[in-house]
């Protein structure tokens, strides 16, 4: 069997200015759709968001109309499946949602004290920080019902929390895991297991 292969010439220099161009523009077509490729679930669940101080989260909760608490998660034994935050970029709920509350305002002003006060906080690992499996979260509406920002709370492993907007503090004191602890059971959140 015999084959003939045929081609055309093509300048080169034409080319190089060809695959340039379809590069640049698939890079930039990538940047900017980037955010909303729903496969990445590091930069769907807020991953790559900078961190900021707690004061970033008090200015959430000055712009809050409605502040909403929420069991999920509970039912899932397996951490491998479980997202560390309830509600994604796109505004989009955990499937897995069970409990939802709505915080009256003496409630949330608690909840503030609590989430927004750095003495709550520690900068040391005690229990270690490998595992966050979120069951209880909190998530804040603006006057248009517009999610402005979330708080995830792992009583487990002593206390870890994720906020949006993304907080460097993300480990609660003993005596701050306690009051959240003491908090949640008060508004009628459930616990998986202590």
């Amino acid at each position: 069997m015999i084959l003939f292969l045929s081609g055309c010439s093509i300048d080169k220099e034409k080319q190089i200015e060809s695959n340039q161009e379809i590069e640049i523009t698939d890079e930039e077509a990538c940047s900017k759709d980037l955010d909303s490729l729903v496969h990445l679930e590091k930069l769907r669940f807020f991953g790559y968001e900078a961190e900021t101080n707690l004061d970033s989260l008090r200015i959430v909760f000055d712009h809050s109309k409605t502040v909403k608490a929420y069991n999920w998660n509970a039912k899932d034994r397996n951490p491998a499946n479980v997202y560390h935050y309830i509600v994604d970029a796109y505004g989009v709920f955990d499937e897995r949602v069970e409990l939802e509350i709505i915080l009256d305002g003496a409630q949330i002003n608690k909840l503030e004290s609590i989430i927004c006060d750095s003495v709550n906080y520690s900068d040391t690992t005690w229990l270690g920080t490998s595992c966050f499996i979120p069951h209880i979260a909190f998530v804040y509406f603006d006057e248009n019902d517009s999610i402005i920002g979330q708080s995830n709370y792992c009583y487990l492993f002593g206390g870890g929390i994720k906020n949006v907007p993304k907080t460097e503090k993300k480990r609660l004191s003993k005596a701050g895991n306690k009051r959240m602890m003491e908090f949640c059971e008060d508004i009628g959140l459930e616990f998986l297991e202590r």
